[in-house]
């Protein structure tokens, strides 16, 4: 018993912490208050019974959060203090705990940051704001890449306000991504186009469009291979984000002998923000795949287009402003067989547009598979024969990449202009 008290003083000392589920307890209460109205008593100590246990309030100050415990990460919310207003172009660089000034702004220097492991054992950046504003009247923007996810922590209130913040993994397999990523093209000899990449894929989902589509085949005179990439799979995964990581790239297209296939698309990356008191969205928050590159020589496919990643908000409240967007949608594939025309990632905006292929359907040349949207899956590419009005070999297009994950964590107000994928629905996560 002697140790359970104990325990429960330690924890009420630094930041609030209370023990749950314990048969008796007492915790100091110098301001003379306590939860769920115990009596301070006389030794300004609340006290629990066997039949009245000490309840979990915040764990170092902060409520519940998903993939990171502030407490063990020593993130306790009284050492949470500065302000951050984003207000022109800043990059976060999730590597090496770095950030990229750009232009006017400067990054406050008393915002708190920690890599911390996951229960997969895969690595998050934490950054610990008190306040978080993303104001869009200079075009103020969060642009996160890198290796890791971000999961960005507000002691106070988080306003998304006209800004956009977007996230793209710099690793082309990324966390979990063993079987997600697009398949490689094939790469051929002779008179004979390289196949298009694979899209890539996240999961798993009810819907098929969070799978990437395949690359097209490589064709030869009279004919083409069939030996196509294969597309990106439902990797495992669940659907409230835990642990927490991007979407998977998509894959490169096959090279012919003397040139250069098209490169394979990044994916979407992964980002949380998870708000003390509320979260209000007026502007952008997207994790786009990127569009696959082009080939570059006539018999080289093109390469498959990356997954979009996954957004993960939680708040007690959190409300969604008109205009307010969110997005993870797949990146188009590339063209095979040279074309001017570049694939692209999904723009996150009203009406939807799909991840555009690269090259032209109209044209003479392979082109890529556009990528999935809310409610479109992706498209492969075209084989190297099957372009519109072909008279010479060419090397296949690009798959499309997959849909990404949004969760939405906590009580919603108002619904944003666009979702895609459609979110899943949550609550907030028990104190740890």
């Amino acid at each position: 018993m002697r140790a359970l008290i104990l325990g429960c003083l330690v924890v009420a000392l630094v930041g609030g912490c209370y023990a749950p589920e314990i048969a008796a307890c007492q915790y100091s209460c110098p301001d003379g208050e306590c939860p769920d109205g115990l009596a301070c008593n006389e030794q300004k100590m609340c006290a629990a019974t066997a039949t009245t246990r000490c309840t979990p309030l915040t764990g170092c100050g902060w409520p519940g959060i998903s993939n990171v415990d502030p407490c063990a990460a020593n993130i306790a919310a009284d050492k949470v203090t500065t302000d951050w207003t984003i207000s022109t172009h800043v990059s976060v660089n999730t590597g090496d705990q770095g950030m990229q000034n750009q232009m006017l702004d400067m990054v406050p220097g008393g915002l708190v940051r920690a890599i911390v492991t996951q229960g997969d054992g895969s690595e998050v950046l934490v950054i610990a704001v008190q306040n978080l504003r993303v104001t869009g009247g200079d075009n103020g923007s969060l642009f996160v890449n890198g290796s890791r996810p971000l999961i960005l922590l507000a002691n106070g209130i988080v306003e998304i306000d006209d800004g956009s913040i977007t996230t793209v993994s710099s690793a082309l397999d990324g966390p979990g991504c063993l079987n997600g990523r697009g398949g490689n093209g094939f790469d051929q000899t002779a008179e004979v186009g390289g196949g298009g990449g694979g899209g890539g894929g996240f999961g798993p989902r009810v819907q098929s469009n969070a799978s990437g589509a395949a690359g097209g085949f490589g064709a030869f005179e009279g004919g083409f291979v069939p030996m196509g990439s294969t597309p990106g799979l439902l990797e495992p995964g669940t659907e409230t984000l835990v642990p927490l990581r991007g979407g998977c790239p998509g894959g490169k297209g096959g090279r012919h002998e003397s040139g250069t296939a098209g490169e394979a698309g990044r994916a979407g990356g992964a980002f949380q923000l998870s708000a003390k008191t509320s979260l209000s969205i007026k502007g952008i928050i997207n994790a786009p795949g990127l569009g696959g590159g082009n080939a570059f020589d006539r018999l080289s496919g093109g390469g498959g287009g990356g997954s979009g990643g996954a957004i993960l908000l939680e708040a007690p409240t959190i409300t969604f402003v008109g205009g307010a967007l969110l997005c993870a949608n797949g990146g188009g594939g590339g063209a095979g067989g040279m074309h001017p025309n570049l694939s692209t990632s999904g723009l996150c905006d009203v009406p939807i547009f799909p991840g555009q292929a690269g090259g032209d359907p109209t044209s003479s040349k392979s082109t890529g598979g556009g990528g999935a949207t809310e409610p479109s899956a992706s498209e492969p590419g075209f084989i190297g024969s099957m372009a519109v009005g072909a008279t010479e070999v060419r090397g296949g297009g690009g798959g499309g990449g997959g849909l990404g994950r949004i969760r939405l964590n906590g009580m919603l107000v108002g619904t944003p202009s666009l979702e895609s994928p459609r979110a899943s629905l949550g609550t907030l996560p028990a104190p740890q």
